[in-house]
């Protein structure tokens, strides 16, 4: 098997309709449809838009000139200026199993240490068995409550990781 190489880079706005197909694909796949769920998020087809704030960042995996993923960095909405979240990380079936997913957290943590936040949390789900593994080996832990406002009410996952550590 031949070792394929992806390319980590900034969101671009021509970007922002491949990453919502990929989203929308996926929320389909695992049964993430309804309120509640990051996928019905309004800035799911805006994403270069939606992460253009000085502390927010949003990379795309890119192989063979198609993007096959992505995820973002923002402040997280009602904790102090220290918490950022991890959102919108999804990746296309061809991307998974590949440590892509791991490549791209790793520089999600780094982007959000450089922004300045010392503290980290997610929310996910337990049909997303592939990601909650990939954010335990990442040092991530269990948090019995939700933090923030995300508006993701129907994430029963929560979960958060020190970044001062």
């Amino acid at each position: 098997m031949s070792h394929q190489q992806i390319l980590i880079r900034p969101i671009s706005e021509k970007d922002n309709h491949a990453m919502a197909q990929i989203i929308i694909a996926c929320a389909d796949e695992f049964g993430l449809v309804g309120e509640g769920y990051g996928p019905q998020d309004s800035e799911v087809h805006h994403l270069y838009e939606a992460y253009s704030d000085p502390r927010s960042s949003y990379f795309v995996l890119e192989m063979d000139g198609q993007v096959i993923g992505g995820g973002g960095i923002t402040h997280l909405k009602g904790e102090s200026h220290d918490w950022c979240e991890i959102q919108k990380m999804y990746l296309a079936p061809a991307a998974r199993g590949k440590q892509f997913g791991a490549q791209l957290l790793e520089k999600l943590l780094d982007t959000a240490v450089n922004l300045g936040f010392t503290n980290s949390y997610l929310e996910t789900t337990a049909s997303l068995v592939g990601a909650f593994k990939l954010y335990k080996r990442f040092g991530f832990e269990l948090s019995k409550t939700a933090r923030g406002s995300t508006g993701h009410s129907s994430c029963e996952i929560f979960m958060v990781k020190d970044l001062s550590l």
